[in-house]
């Protein structure tokens, strides 16, 4: 490739100039320069593969006032409107430049420019204030300065706008006074690679989240993270066993570190500290804190089953703190939170076992790094499970439906006779896994197939193969199942690969906290693997 990049250099150049002089008129001083152009038309240089074109398209750069102008003025002017284009089927790497020639004695420090793509926003900077390089392209030329660069892809194009003009702030001295400038338009291009998709984010947005992973991303062989087809874009892990792990300084009671794996970075998140939609890291821990039952009740509720409504669920009080519940009773409440040990719930009609997270909760460290935000537990209208594509199931978990309003039986069957208030919304630290995670994290070579097809179905195709959030036991999501006769029914993923949703809450299943972490998170330079994991500050 570089011997490619090498033969296919090519170079366009256009002439523009500006001649200073001084004229004193009635004792007051001011400068009169004149705009002048020697191109001759379309410059077209061919070489082995690329064919880029440069063109004056519309008039000629022209200076209706005599005197150095604003900013303001410069951007007013009639640009040099030309466009380069690459006529080949590979990518084209490109500088723009303007080299000053041997008659131009006057300082680049006086000479405002603006160039921009077509239409887009104009910088105005000085001329001085743009990289110098020692290399210059043409003979008889004393300064070059490098004023943009770019990539075409294979066919592509990109239009461009310069104005020239002298600063405003110029003052008339020995400096200025009978000066001339004149400098050409220089196009340097060789052929270049297929850009990566962290130059492209990173480009626009060079503080983002997105653009700190995708950096790490592009030293993989195979992409490891994906854009999903939601209206949120979110970005997300994807694979049999993306390098994802994350060290966020949660430890056991040893010191050793407990990881936890990236999920993606979910876009629009409401983050209910800063009440903002904010872009954040989602986490799941990389293991189980063991099986207990999602809710629990008394054998008069839901038949001792539990209810689905996670906002006061037995699983939700026991991870996250008290100041987003209110107790009720005393068994297992906040003791992951707070490295505890006690009684949790663990079976039907309020059954409970001794439980100890003195080694295994989530560290002070860790903690204060998770951002409280709105977790989103609605679901579907039905329970017809060909309806589970990641796609319906993330904007049902956006929806307004709970897991008791289409059930039949409220009063008076013995599975639907709760009176919990539900909500389709939650404030908190640490949830579950939402089913529509586990849904977007199948891999590329069958992704778009099991994109295609519901969740309950990801058992064929090879569909569970590709996704690394298929659990190794039976594991507890987040969000409730609709059901015309039960109030007690939530989505659980199942080990051989798909989305199950006849699941009462009070059964014992894994259980893997899930958080998000605070917007001021930067991700270390690592390797992602359980070895080498990323860490969070």
């Amino acid at each position: 490739m570089e011997k490619n990049k090498k033969e296919n250099k090519i170079i366009l150049f256009t002439t523009l100039g500006i001649i200073g002089a001084i004229i004193i008129v009635l004792g007051v001083t001011y400068a009169y320069w004149r705009l002048t152009k020697e191109q001759t038309g379309v410059n077209v240089v061919n070489s082995a593969c690329l064919n880029v074109t440069m063109e004056n398209q519309l008039n000629d750069i022209n200076l209706p006032k005599a005197y150095p102008i604003s900013d303001s003025d410069g951007l007013q002017l009639e640009p040099f409107i030309f466009t380069v284009k690459n006529n080949c089927e590979e990518y084209a790497d490109y500088t723009i430049s303007l080299e000053m020639l041997t008659v131009t004695d006057l300082n680049s420090d006086f000479v405002k420019i603006a160039l921009n793509e077509v239409d887009s926003e104009k910088n105005p900077q000085k001329l001085s204030s743009y990289d110098e390089y020692e290399d210059l392209k043409l003979e008889d030329t004393v300064e070059g300065r490098t004023i943009t660069s770019g990539k075409l892809e294979p066919n592509g194009e990109k239009s461009y706008e310069l104005r020239i003009w002298l600063d405003g702030d110029v003052e008339v001295t020995d400096d200025t006074m009978n000066k001339t400038y004149k400098s050409k338009v220089v196009i340097e291009s060789t052929i270049g690679e297929e850009p990566k998709r962290s130059d492209e984010v990173c480009n626009e947005k060079p503080d983002s989240i997105d653009c700190q992973l995708l950096k790490k991303d592009d030293e993989n062989e195979e992409p490891q993270l994906m854009y999903d087809d939601t209206d949120d874009k979110n970005l997300r892990y994807v694979g049999a066993s993306p390098n994802n792990y994350i060290d966020i300084g949660d430890k056991d009671s040893d010191g050793n570190p407990i990881l936890w794996r990236i999920i993606g970075v979910m876009k629009n998140v409401y983050n209910a500290e800063t009440s903002s939609e904010e872009d954040l890291i989602k986490i799941i821990r990389a293991d189980s804190i063991g099986s207990y039952s999602w809710d629990t009740s008394a054998s008069g509720v839901n038949d001792g089953h539990g209810v689905n409504e996670w906002s006061q669920a037995d699983i939700m009080k026991l991870l996250n703190p008290e100041s987003v519940y209110t107790k009720d009773g005393e068994i297992g409440n906040s003791l992951y939170w707070n490295n505890e040990s006690g009684r949790c719930y663990s079976g039907y009609n309020n059954t409970n076992i001794a439980c100890d997270f003195t080694s295994s909760g989530i560290s002070e460290e860790a903690r204060n790094k998770l951002a409280k935000v709105r977790w989103n537990t609605g679901t579907f209208a039905t329970k017809d499970n060909s309806e589970w594509t990641a796609s319906a199931t993330y904007q049902a978990e956006r929806g307004d439906i709970d897991g008791k309003q289409y059930c039949t039986n409220q009063g008076g069957g013995k599975y639907c006779n709760d009176e919990i208030e539900r909500a389709t919304k939650w404030d908190g630290y640490i949830g579950l896994i939402n089913p529509s995670d586990f849904g977007y994290a199948v891999g590329k070579s069958v992704r778009t197939t099991c994109l295609a097809k519901s969740m309950y179905d990801y058992k064929n195709d090879g569909c569970y193969e590709a996704d690394w959030l298929t659990p190794s036991s039976y594991e507890w999501t987040l969000n409730p199942v609709p059901s015309s006769s039960s109030a007690n029914l939530v989505f659980l993923l199942v080990p051989s690969g798909y989305l199950n949703g006849d699941n009462n809450t009070g059964g014992v299943q894994v259980v893997r906290p899930v958080g998000f972490l605070k917007p001021s998170t930067t991700i270390s330079d690592a390797l992602g693997t359980p070895e080498n994991p990323f860490v969070a500050p």
